[in-house]
């Protein structure tokens, strides 16, 4: 009897109601997820498309036969075994290197500058006569 009143009743309409939009609403979500997963899938492919053909360029880029083509064009040209040689440091190097340190050569003024700014009082010391030259191997 009370069953048979709670399914003739209102209140079972309303239940029914309720659960019928709540189960439309979760429909309605996970169409929206799976709208945003397909466009985060089509990103990631045309990402993924876009990479390939950047790494075939990179590695059209870094070869080693059209590195050299460029550098000839250029004037380089490729030293021969007996011409590479290496430096070993001393110690005495980093010192005269360190002594050598000059101060960076003041900037030109801009016109707004030199109206508001005074000259510099003191000029740096002239380089030291004893720089070595650059050497040329023929």
């Amino acid at each position: 009897m009370v069953l048979d009143g709670l399914l003739r009743g209102r209140a079972w309409v309303v239940l029914v109601g309720a659960l019928l939009a709540g189960i439309v609403f979760l429909n309605v979500s996970v169409l929206e997820l799976n709208r945003g997963i397909a466009r985060t899938d089509a990103k990631a492919t045309a990402l993924e498309r876009k990479n390939s053909s950047l790494r075939e360029r990179v590695a059209t880029l870094d070869s080693a036969e059209r590195i050299q083509r460029v550098a000839e064009t250029r004037g380089f040209i490729l030293p021969r075994p007996a011409d590479v040689t290496y430096l070993r440091p001393k110690r005495s190097d980093a010192k005269l290197a360190a002594t050598r340190i000059q101060p960076a050569a003041p900037q030109p003024a801009t016109p707004q500058e030199t109206a508001t700014t005074t000259p510099p009082a003191a000029a740096t010391a002239p380089p030291s006569a004893s720089l070595p030259t650059a050497v040329s191997t023929p």
